[in-house]
């Protein structure tokens, strides 16, 4: 465990809504190492923020715990809290429900600077202008108030605001969906210009898989609450090893595979709503196309396929 940046051991969380018990993550194991890129995908609903969310310690679980370098969460102390909130960083979609609307944009993206690093005046707005010519913000929005900018210019205020702390781990939830392309390939660009000089990891969530497949080393597939493959990247891509996987590739153009996750067709929904005995089998039973009795009688193990390739999958065990 020691070797891992940040860690999720056997994490549930459950939403009840109207007499409906909602399981967004089942007993999920992630791991993460440092200088690590990875991607998360999948389908709308299928629990992607949630994860984020107690992996940033925004949120608690139910069940299980959240570790950071090695360290479990809930025995640290305010003081270790406190420095795991500079170390891990979350851009979230909707950058303006993130943003206090009565701040200008130079206080926004100064406050972690005032949180966490005793600057004086002028290096404070060195950083920060730094931070904004960083993901193409012109100087003149520093007096601006979130209302007064695009959604596209809001969401670079926030991942601005983010990468100010020189955070250790970076969570972007579909961060750069909004911004247009131009403006996109400047991001994603600097945060490749991050990971490597300044050693940060990344999580990557997003539909676009075009984005994810040139960003990541590796990514993770969630379905259902459940992370059902991690691959490398380029491999995922060649050959994915999850029946449900490989259904979600085969519903994307061929060509480029640039289409949102969001275009499923029906077969594969996102209902997370289930009974006490539907839990007792695979989650996926209902939708995949390899189904068989196993599957209905007891949930399938993560097994290594070597090479750091994992699938949750009784068609390989």
């Amino acid at each position: 465990m020691s070797n891992q940046l940040i860690q999720l051991s056997q994490v549930s969380k459950t939403f009840h809504t109207r007499g409906v018990s909602v399981h967004a993550l089942r007993s999920v194991d992630f791991e993460i190492y440092p200088m690590e890129i990875i991607g998360l995908v999948g389908i709308s609903g299928s629990g992607k923020t949630t994860l984020a969310r107690i992996l940033s310690a925004l949120s608690s679980p139910d069940h299980g715990e959240l570790f950071f370098q090695g360290k479990n969460y809930k025995n640290m102390n305010r003081g270790e809290r406190f420095e795991f909130k500079r170390h891990v960083q979350m851009v979230f979609q909707d950058p303006y429900s993130s943003l206090n609307p009565k701040m200008t944009v130079f206080d926004l993206v100064a406050e972690p600077l005032f949180t966490h690093w005793n600057l004086s005046q002028r290096e404070t707005e060195k950083k920060v202008q730094q931070a904004l010519s960083s993901v193409g913000l012109d100087l003149l929005t520093l007096s601006c108030y979130p209302e007064e900018l695009s959604g596209g210019a809001r969401q670079r205020v926030a991942i601005a605001r983010a990468l100010i702390l020189e955070p250790s781990l970076l969570i972007l939830d579909e961060a750069v969906s909004t911004l247009d392309a131009s403006v996109q390939a400047q991001v994603i660009n600097l945060l490749k210009e991050s990971h490597q000089k300044k050693q940060m990891t990344i999580l990557f969530i997003s539909h676009d898989l075009a984005v994810v497949k040139y960003l990541s080393t590796k990514t993770a597939v969630l379905h259902q609450g459940s992370i059902i493959e991690i691959q490398p990247t380029d491999k995922l891509f060649e050959s994915p090893l999850h029946p449900l996987t490989k259904s979600m590739l085969d519903a994307l153009k061929p060509a480029e595979k640039t289409e949102a996750l969001h275009v499923l067709p029906p077969t594969l929904g996102t209902d997370a709503s289930e009974s006490a005995e539907d839990l007792s089998r695979c989650v996926h039973s209902d939708l995949c196309p390899h189904v068989h009795s196993a599957c209905l009688t007891s949930p399938p193990d993560m097994v290594s396929m070597g090479g750091d390739r994992f699938v949750s999958c009784y068609l390989h065990d």
